[in-house]
């Protein structure tokens, strides 16, 4: 190849690629756009997350698909045969004062040294830290 022919080929290469850059900053200039208009739109729906009226509750009728069948057997109430009742004599002594009287007793306050801790201190640094990058990656090159 001689030297002119480079010198046209760097020229179409070149013009190639101010036009590939030109795209580039066209394409990014309108991402940053809208990524402008859906961070306001996030910031207009958080302002009107704490300003919306609770829904009013779903009317009470209940569904179709989740009501019980009714039951094969007539209930025992109108069973011709007589009801069971227990005598109390298979349980063993219920009525023993000491035993109820736990029934009725408060139950103990547990000491915060003894309850269970919920946070755990490693756990937050097991989770990663948000950041922009995972929405915007073009955004990386720039740090």
């Amino acid at each position: 190849m001689d030297l002119a022919s480079q010198v046209k080929w760097l020229q179409a290469l070149n013009e190639r690629l101010i036009a590939l850059n030109e795209q580039l900053a066209q394409q990014r200039s309108a991402d940053q756009e809208e990524r402008r208009e859906l961070l306001d739109l996030v910031r207009e729906l958080s302002r009107n997350l704490f300003q919306a009226k609770p829904l009013p509750p779903p009317p009470r009728t209940p569904r179709a698909d989740l009501q019980e069948p009714p039951p094969d057997d007539p209930p025992p109430e109108f069973s011709s045969e007589a009801a069971i009742i227990p005598s109390g004599a298979e349980f063993p002594d219920s009525a023993n004062p000491k035993d109820l009287s736990r029934l009725f007793m408060s139950p103990t306050a547990v000491s915060r040294k003894s309850a269970p801790s919920i946070s755990s201190p490693g756990l937050s640094s097991k989770l990663p830290e948000f950041t922009d990058f995972e929405f915007f990656p073009e955004d990386r090159r720039k740090v």
